[in-house]
């Protein structure tokens, strides 16, 4: 056999090679007994090894494997950039001439017409956290830097949740938001470094890059996740009237919330919030007309109740009994009214005395302020109950000059 054998061509699938891809490339020979298996003798493709050297049917191609390797050398020209060796073998130990990149002309691209590899992932090498303090609802507008510019999002787990985002990129920069849910685990050391993240980047071959594990170590950063809670309401021990100011003081369980609201008998308070440096808070409600009557039972008093955590976080709406502090609380909140006032018939003068009977609409008055004719002519004091308990009561007057 003094023929040795040639190859011809080679021929690469076209398109944009990643890390784990099998890029197989085929030969064509000549040699003078078609047909016969040929060996290598040495081959290299992109300065690495090749594997799964085998004959193409029983034609005169063959084909080898190579597998793209994290860190091997990229390849965006194949034309100038792409490095190959291969020497075939016969049965009777011909070699044949080297085939290797000054035979680039003889490499053709079947598919299409780009050939590259890109065998080396982008590598993230910061994140950074904004400051602030986050309350649910809260978006945290995460920065991920890259080695590399116009590579797109893969993956990102923020505070142990995949509540996350994508929100652009500039240059190497790209953009995260982590959206706060209620029920997330609370940050609370201010410390970026507390909150366990993950973040990975993709190149435009889907090379995917190191994972990258949060240790930013940004302060100031602060995610509260937990609404306020109200636990119970009460009102200070006296007696209200309608415009008197009552303390109405609200327990929670936490300090330094930022401010409190209620709703009170369907009046909404609106008045200057009082924080006790402690778990309670007060706010001061002016008894309305038409609140109702609560002796020492506040069963009636309707109150609804919300407070608010300095992330801004509103607790649920407090409907609970409303308790009394530090004793009894009455509050009267309705009018009194008059009816079937009598005088008794006779003729008075100056400084006599008439004894005065009237109807009213409850119990425990104890002060009246009688006009007759359009003149006021004293109040005093009423003095007496024709029946107890009765509402019906008498009250004596003095006519007094003028």
């Amino acid at each position: 056999d003094a023929a040795s054998p040639t190859i011809t061509t080679m021929y690469l699938p076209a398109g944009n090679h990643m890390i784990g891809d099998v890029i197989s490339a085929t030969f064509e020979t000549t040699n003078a007994n078609p047909g016969s298996l040929f060996y290598f003798a040495s081959s290299s493709f992109n300065s690495a090894s090749v594997t799964n050297f085998s004959q193409v049917g029983s034609s005169n191609s063959y084909s080898v494997d190579y597998t793209v390797v994290n860190g091997e050398t990229d390849v965006n020209d194949y034309l100038t950039e792409l490095q190959f060796t291969f020497t075939l073998q016969d049965y009777a130990g011909n070699n044949s001439d080297e085939f290797w990149e000054t035979s680039i002309n003889s490499v053709t691209i079947t598919g299409g017409n780009t050939f590259t590899i890109d065998a080396n992932p982008p590598s993230i090498i910061d994140v950074t956290y904004p400051s602030g303090t986050f309350g649910i609802g809260s978006d945290v507008s995460v920065t991920i830097t890259a080695t590399e510019n116009n590579l797109s999002f893969n993956s990102a787990s923020i505070n142990g949740t995949n509540s996350v985002s994508y929100d652009g990129a500039s240059s190497t920069e790209y953009f995260v938001n982590y959206t706060i849910i209620e029920g997330h685990n609370d940050r609370l050391s201010g410390n970026a470094s507390s909150i366990p993240g993950t973040f990975t980047l993709a190149d435009a071959s889907g090379n995917i890059s190191n994972t990258f594990t949060n240790s930013a170590d940004d302060t100031g950063v602060y995610i509260d996740a937990t609404r306020p809670s109200v636990t119970y309401t009460a009102i200070n021990a006296g007696s209200y009237g309608i415009d008197d100011n009552l303390t109405f003081e609200i327990s929670t369980d936490g300090r330094n919330y930022t401010a409190a609201s209620a709703t009170i008998q369907s009046n909404i308070v609106s008045s200057t919030y009082s924080n006790n440096s402690s778990l309670t808070y007060n706010l001061t409600y002016t008894v309305q007309s038409g609140d109702g009557e609560h002796y020492a039972d506040l069963s009636g008093i309707d109150a609804y109740v919300t407070v608010t955590d300095n992330a801004g976080n509103i607790s649920t709406t407090y409907n609970g009994a409303v308790t009394q502090d530090g004793g009894a609380v009455y509050i009267d909140g309705e009018v009194a009214t008059v009816s079937n006032l009598y005088l008794p018939n006779g003729t008075y003068i100056v400084g006599d005395n008439i004894t005065v009977t009237f109807t009213a609409d409850d119990l425990n008055y104890t002060d009246a302020t009688f006009s007759i004719a359009g003149n006021n002519i004293i109040g005093g004091a009423i003095y007496d109950h024709i029946a107890s308990p009765s509402t019906s009561y008498s009250a004596s007057i003095t006519v007094a000059e003028g």
